[in-house]
């Protein structure tokens, strides 16, 4: 991916140089050349993982992470103003499977950060996290939503399915 990107950067360069246009929108131009170039290379040799790929799920992830932290604090503020008879705390169980410590750590600190979930506990094996969560009353559902938004994306971040 390294090499994509220093391809990319000489592409734009040798692109502003070739055009005349020494100036930065003569820059942007020709990286934008190159990258969409290097995609389409890319797109016809598997072999390798096209450079943007990473930072574009870096970019969902950290948009996913913000809606779910706004949606969380819209959640705790319904729990702040019911009547604490209505809470369904409790703990689960959710097995994950990931390549690298870095995924899980993570996951781990994702769920933490936000309202009205937390990471208690991680498993020997590394297989398991136990998360406490405000409102247990659907515990299948809450991993499910964890697995299909967190966990899919950082597998995508780290080219889990790579």
């Amino acid at each position: 991916m390294a090499v994509q990107f220093i391809a990319n950067i000489a592409l734009g360069l040798l692109w502003m140089i070739l055009s005349g246009a020494q100036s930065l929108q003569g820059f942007l131009f020709g990286y934008l050349l190159g990258m969409l170039f290097l995609f389409l290379f890319n797109a016809q040799n598997r072999s390798a993982r096209f450079y943007m790929k990473p930072v574009l799920a870096v970019a969902k992830l950290f948009l996913i992470f913000c809606w779910e932290i706004l949606i969380s604090n819209l959640n705790v503020l319904v729990y702040v103003f019911r009547p604490i008879s209505d809470l369904k705390p409790g703990i689960v169980a959710m097995d994950v499977d990931f390549k690298t410590d870095f995924e899980l750590v993570l996951l781990a600190n994702l769920i933490t950060m936000t309202p009205g979930t937390m990471t208690l506990d991680i498993a020997d094996d590394e297989k398991r996290l136990y998360i406490h969560a405000l409102d247990c009353s659907d515990p299948e559902g809450l991993v499910q939503h964890l697995r299909d938004t967190f966990e899919k994306t950082i597998k995508e971040v780290t080219g889990y399915y790579d």
